[in-house]
């Protein structure tokens, strides 16, 4: 009787180590699979967005004298943009959802070489958008944010007269007078 005792014994314990070991390879293999999942959800988060500023005056030049370390500039030369140029930055996504990354950017507008005014913006990211906010401009021009958000044109309403028009028109009252 002991003898079959003991067989029995084996046999279950055998049992439960063929059981445990079979569930071992199960959540071995459920936890992997999730694990290489996140990884490869990481590597499509960690992207960036690309943001184009367009400079669409015929005789501004915008100098770039503030640019967040959020945005990498990616154009050459990264601070200038002349007339009918372009600049592009790159702001990386947040790996979290919860998370808004902003780029403010500060431009100083020149006028035959006079500085005669600022152009400043936001570059804002979140997981699933990114935009341009806060457009605000000390001259006269227009800033519209286009198609997707991300690209910004910046253009001079015609009627306005250039700096040297200005000086010209004002030399010209003064001797009038």
């Amino acid at each position: 009787m002991t003898k079959e005792l003991i067989k029995h014994f084996d046999s279950s314990r055998s049992g439960l180590i063929l059981v445990l070991f079979i569930l071992l390879v199960i959540v071995t293999s459920v936890f992997c699979k999730r694990q290489s999942h996140n990884d490869n959800q990481i590597d499509i988060l960690a992207d960036t967005r690309t943001f184009t500023i367009s400079n669409n005056t015929t005789n501004f030049t915008l100098r770039a004298i503030s640019v967040s370390p959020n945005a990498d500039p990616i154009s050459v030369p990264p601070d200038i943009l002349g007339s009918n140029d372009r600049n592009q930055y790159e702001v990386e996504i947040p790996e979290s959802p919860y998370v808004t990354i902003y780029a403010p950017i500060v431009y100083v507008v020149q006028e035959a070489n006079v500085t005669v005014g600022e152009i400043k913006f936001t570059l804002v990211v979140r997981r699933q958008e990114a935009f341009i906010i806060n457009e605000s401009s000390s001259i006269p021009t227009r800033i519209a944010p286009y198609p997707m958000g991300q690209n910004l044109i910046i253009t001079r309403p015609i009627r306005e007269l250039s700096v040297n028009q200005n000086r010209e028109r004002n030399r010209l009252q003064a001797f009038s007078i």
